[in-house]
């Protein structure tokens, strides 16, 4: 029992920071969230798939597929050594921005993702 409360806090301490970005303007959220879900898995199979150097950040934008709603994507390495980004990271980092109105960006022991809505991250 104390191993499993151990395991639960050490898992609780990994995300040192999440955050949903604000916004009130409708244009600036997200539209269709089950494109966006297709979309995340592009692209961690493509742009997003891959070894990153150390503090590394890849970013990519996709569109829908009558090309009126955009889809930015961005991971961060967040340490200083190389390491390959596996799609189940990839995909579980970036499906929980999604879930954020105007998108969002969480912070974890190794990667940073981040999501938002439109061409552009910043």
């Amino acid at each position: 029992m104390r191993l499993s409360a151990l395991l639960s806090i050490g898992t609780l301490t990994t995300m040192a920071c999440a955050e949903c970005f604000g916004g009130s303007d409708p244009k600036d959220r997200w539209g269709d969230r089950t494109i966006g879900s297709i979309l995340i898995a592009h692209a961690c199979k493509g742009t997003l798939a891959k070894t990153y150097n150390g503090n590394e950040q890849v970013h990519a934008t996709l569109w829908n597929e009558w090309h009126t709603e955009a889809f930015s994507f961005q991971i961060n390495r967040i340490k200083d050594s190389s390491r390959t980004l596996t799609y189940a990271e990839c995909l579980s980092g970036l499906d929980k921005e999604l879930r954020c109105e105007y998108g969002g960006s969480s912070t974890y022991r190794n990667w940073q993702y981040t999501a938002k809505p439109g061409s552009t991250i910043g």
